[in-house]
């Protein structure tokens, strides 16, 4: 089936929905959202473990916070249960030796933690982040503090806008771009590494502008939905083996 046809199926996917993912969250008084309590206990787990993996000490990390699809009314059976680590850049330390910066690193060990372990809540996969600057928490989104078990920034139930047009057009061009490259049997690392940071800085940039239902994102989505990211990635990685 042509991309074409599947997005069009995705569509209903990437719906708004009236509530909260109900397997994660207690609605009180029908109309405060709380976090399940074994949820949260076994997210707390899994957030000292990534913790504890990146040799930190209990006061650089400020808060791991839930945000993220599943922590808003956009959420689908895809989506992932995304914890963050938000850490005090003030008590982090840099090592000497390494140039790399801080940023790079805390994604690095983010990959190599999520690519070693397979995490799942009813479903969800589960994915830990590190980051020492805040402002890159989507800013018109829910985040849900799980040390204050308390929401920072609720979500607000608002009518999705979806230009689907516009969606449908760039995801098709994107999906014609790794199809391409795919084919063409490719060694070329440089070449691969362009697409991915294409995709990437996409996706940020979307997200920066206009949160999680900018055309980017959605675009984005509609791509990981159809198998188009893990397509690229996974061919990144052989193409690089071979």
């Amino acid at each position: 089936m042509k991309f074409k046809e599947f997005l069009i199926e995705m569509d209903p996917k990437l719906a708004y929905h009236d509530t909260l993912n109900p397997k994660i969250w207690k609605l009180e008084n029908d109309q405060h959202y709380v976090l399940d309590q074994q949820v949260k206990e076994h997210l707390l787990k899994i957030a000292n473990m990534f913790a504890e993996s990146l040799n930190l000490l209990g006061s650089v990390v400020k808060d791991y916070v839930f945000t993220g699809s599943n922590a808003n009314f956009n959420w689908t059976d895809l989506s992932d249960v995304d914890v963050h680590l938000i850490l005090d850049p003030e008590r982090l330390k840099a090592c000497p030796e390494c140039k790399a910066g801080l940023e790079d690193c805390l994604q690095a060990k983010k990959s190599l933690w999520n690519d070693r372990h397979d995490i799942q809540i009813y479903g969800h996969d589960v994915e830990v982040y590190a980051t020492a600057e805040e402002e890159k928490i989507v800013s018109d989104a829910g985040v849900y503090s799980l040390l204050d078990d308390r929401w920072i920034r609720e979500p607000i139930k608002k009518q999705l806008t979806m230009d689907s047009d516009a969606v449908r057009s760039k995801a098709e061009a994107l999906a014609d771009e790794i199809d391409h490259l795919v084919d063409s049997k490719t060694t070329d690392k440089q070449e691969i590494e362009n697409l991915l940071d294409k995709i990437s800085k996409m996706r940020r940039s979307g997200l920066e502008k206009a949160g999680e239902y900018s055309v980017e994102n959605l675009t984005f989505k509609a791509l990981r939905n159809n198998g188009y990211i893990d397509k690229i990635r996974n061919y990144s990685v052989s193409a690089t083996d071979k």
